[in-house]
């Protein structure tokens, strides 16, 4: 789940960032800016995953659980791997309109190291539903980076 963030930059095309749920409301006030954080995320049985812990040194996972490598700023943790997506010309303010109402939700692949990529971005609820229709969907295996070619936009 996203919430909204400055939506493009005229410097580097359109875009949207994306900021997540996972990140928000962290006690991070002993976290200088720009530390490392990793978030520990578990599903949530409605097809999205929800932060169970957090750590500033790569955690042990229990099963089930994935870990986003952050980055600390304005007492909150930011994802650079999944950051931002860039959409078409012309579609930045539809992709910033629907994270400001919450309606943009992103399906996204965590390798063992905690890193993460895009794989996809849809907009609505029901969106989500379909997406997440068949449960082995919810959560792929392990991303291997040497040997994988995702397709990231």
């Amino acid at each position: 789940k996203t919430v909204p963030v400055d939506p493009w930059s005229v410097f580097r095309g359109e875009y949207v960032t994306l900021s997540y749920e996972a990140g928000e409301d962290l006690p991070l006030s002993s976290y200088m800016d720009g530390r490392q954080v990793y978030v520990v995320l578990k599903d949530s049985g409605e097809g999205f995953y929800e932060r169970v812990r957090y750590a500033d040194e790569k955690p042990v996972l229990a099963e089930g659980e994935v870990c986003l490598a952050g980055r600390t700023e304005w007492g909150r943790a930011s994802f650079p791997d999944i950051g931002q997506y860039f959409v078409e010309e012309g579609l930045a303010q539809a992709f910033q309109d629907a994270a400001f109402s919450r309606r943009l939700y992103v399906d996204v692949v965590v390798n063992s190291s905690c890193h993460a990529l895009i794989r996809d971005v849809v907009v609505s609820a029901e969106a989500v539903q379909n997406m997440f229709a068949d449960p082995s969907l919810v959560m792929p295996p392990p991303l291997d980076a040497e040997s994988s070619d995702p397709k990231v936009r």
